[in-house]
């Protein structure tokens, strides 16, 4: 729903299913253009025969076969969302050719890009500590551990939380929404929601005194693959 660039990160690795079908993982990315870290290229063990081969990408440390997108994610750094291949970023992709193979991959997790601002100096003065949603339903799957599909969509959760939490690291309040100031990026499972409230914790140091801001939407949709901005 926003554009975010999105790069590899230096420690990348993906997951291919061989000719036996088997998910072979790659070696870390490397960078076959050093100013362009949106093309990376991958090294496999394994035989590839075929006209295509299935490719996953499940963050960092991940899985072949499954996808955690924790319920506690954290952002030091306004604008920067690499921690979301710690904390829940997955995709899936179609590699076509033969010996050498490309893909374009489809990233299938669910984000949302805060960028809060306030006319009220009171707030203004004010630094952001933490974002959350969540839900009335406790059954809601906002967060967990999934089985991965390869056309990217995720089942049997477990250990799932209808609630996901954002820390950041005092981030500002401008008086005009700003990205660059403030842009705090969430990952979440795909799917629509109701009665989802956005809270935010937000901490006074000239009083010591933190407390919250919320909002509640009677449904939201977060899509796969896409941006969700709220302002």
């Amino acid at each position: 729903g926003s554009d975010a660039s999105v790069n590899w990160s230096s420690t990348d690795k993906i997951w291919v299913k061989d000719d036996g079908g088997n998910w072979q993982q790659s070696g870390a990315v490397t960078f076959p253009f050093a100013t362009n870290k949106a093309q990376g290229k991958f090294a496999l063990s394994g035989t590839y025969t075929g006209s295509t081969h299935k490719v996953r990408y499940t963050g960092k440390n991940g899985v072949s076969d499954k996808v955690t997108i924790k319920a506690s994610q954290t952002q030091n750094t306004p604008n920067d969302a690499a921690h979301i291949a710690d904390d829940g970023d997955f995709g899936v992709a179609d590699a076509t050719g033969s010996g050498k193979y490309t893909f374009t991959l489809n990233h299938k997790a669910a984000y949302v890009t805060f960028m809060p601002y306030t006319a009220q100096d009171v707030i203004a003065g004010a630094k952001l500590q933490k974002i959350r949603i969540y839900t009335n339903n406790t059954s809601d799957q906002l967060a967990g551990k999934f089985d991965l599909a390869d056309d990217g969509t995720l089942s049997n959760g477990t250990a799932t939380s209808n609630s996901v939490e954002l820390n950041v690291s005092n981030f500002s309040i401008p008086s005009v929404s700003t990205y660059a100031t403030n842009g705090a990026t969430m990952v979440v499972n795909p799917g629509t929601y109701s009665n989802v409230t956005i809270e935010y914790t937000l901490h006074d140091a000239g009083s010591n005194v933190t407390g919250t801001v919320k909002k509640t939407y009677p449904s939201v949709t977060f899509d796969a693959g896409k941006n969700t901005p709220v302002r």
